[in-house]
């Protein structure tokens, strides 16, 4: 019991060392940017979007 103890903190604490290294990426500016872009097609003032659709049948 106390070893499987040690291993489940053992794998919550590296869980939680990755987590904590992608809330750090998620926080910075360029990452804000990129996801904003890439999942909301927001553009600076002046700058154009663009949408490529498939080719139609």
């Amino acid at each position: 019991v106390v070893n499987d103890a040690r291993d489940r903190k053992a794998e919550l604490l590296y869980e939680l060392a990755q987590l904590e290294a992608q809330l750090a990426i998620l926080e910075t500016d360029a990452e804000i940017e990129r996801l904003a872009r890439a999942n909301y097609d927001l553009v600076y003032p002046g700058e154009e979007s663009f949408r490529i659709l498939p080719a139609s049948e």
